[in-house]
């Protein structure tokens, strides 16, 4: 059996374990059948609800899924990995450094600001273009450049990193 941990909306949803027909969400056993699958297609069917789920992968461990028409992004990591992914974050958080992240995929157009530079919560770190809008992206904190991570020209997907305030 498997065990993973399933994040939905950037919100942890539990500790899942996989086996051949069951799943266990928090302990609690949840039958299932798969009842056709195709490429990224699954018609799935849970406490006799038919569900049609259609997802795609948009990183390493992160995926888009449509359930019945409603959109979900989710996140699956080894319970082993969420642990070092928690660890990270908390050093992160304790060096007094931000990670900025892209939020959305997109073309960096334009950095406004050089490592070193001081920048006050809400100036202007960079903009980018999402669906033919841009997009100004504005630090959450103020401090200073330590790391700029891309250049302009840069394709990136969501989530990646940008730059680094401390």
């Amino acid at each position: 059996m498997n065990k993973f941990v399933v994040t939905i909306i950037g919100k942890k949803v539990q500790e899942t374990k996989v086996a051949q027909s069951e799943i266990f969400l928090s302990e609690s056993k949840v039958d299932y059948k798969i009842l056709s699958s195709h490429k990224n297609h699954l018609i799935v069917e849970i406490f006799g609800k038919i569900y049609n789920l259609v997802y795609s992968k948009k990183g390493n461990d992160n995926f888009q899924i449509l359930i019945n028409g409603q959109t979900f992004e989710t996140e699956i990591l080894t319970n082993l990995q969420y642990q070092a992914k928690q660890i990270i974050a908390e050093k992160k958080r304790n060096s007094g450094e931000e990670v900025i992240l892209a939020p959305m995929p997109g073309l960096i157009l334009k950095i406004t600001k050089n490592v070193g530079d001081f920048v006050q919560e809400e100036d202007a770190l960079f903009v980018l273009e999402a669906m033919k809008m841009e997009n100004e992206i504005k630090a959450p904190k103020s401090g200073k450049i330590k790391e700029i991570k891309v250049k302009s020209g840069d394709s990136v997907e969501k989530g990646t990193e940008i730059l680094i305030i401390e």
